[in-house]
């Protein structure tokens, strides 16, 4: 019975380790990509589009259109096996949103290797700050500057940021 009774405390200790990691990851979310999602959704009528390889909560939230450069919701990027700089620029998006291990730091990162990180340079997005998911998860927004909603957008991803970073 004491055998028995060890196991069952055993198991359970393993459990509640898996609880903590959803529930954080729950809060994560709810403090980035939902806070994101829910934050866009201000801007809907505009008929706005992101890019992000980070396909759904932020679209679930914010009802923008996205292309997924990693190919789940676009038939032409699955097909071919990923997204081009050319065919997210045929897109237009107003809004790229990259996934970073990580803050990147300097330009030696891997993070600015990317072909889309030349892609918003060479098209004039502007960086704004990050969100934070958790240590090791942050997502890096760049807004096209001459859209009609820039400031406003800009200030709504940047209240977004500081609210994640205070997590």
């Amino acid at each position: 019975m004491f055998i028995y009774s060890c196991l069952i405390v055993i198991s359970n200790a393993s459990f509640l380790t898996d609880l903590k990691i959803e529930h954080d990851y729950g809060n994560d979310l709810n403090a980035a990509h939902i806070a994101l999602g829910k934050t866009l959704n201000h801007y809907l009528m505009d008929n706005y589009t992101f890019t992000s390889g980070d396909a759904g909560v932020i679209t679930y939230f914010s009802k923008w259109h996205q292309l997924d450069i990693g190919g789940l919701n676009d038939k032409f990027i699955a097909e071919n096996g990923g997204a081009t700089p050319e065919y997210v620029e045929k897109t237009n998006p107003e809004l790229v949103i990259f996934v970073s291990p990580g803050l990147p730091t300097n330009s030696s990162d891997k993070f600015y290797d990317q072909p889309f990180y030349n892609f918003v340079l060479e098209n004039n997005y502007t960086q704004l700050d990050p969100i934070k998911f958790n240590e090791n998860y942050y997502l890096i927004p760049f807004l096209k500057p001459n859209i009609k909603d820039f400031e406003s957008i800009k200030d709504s991803i940047e209240t977004v940021s500081k609210e994640s970073n205070e997590n």
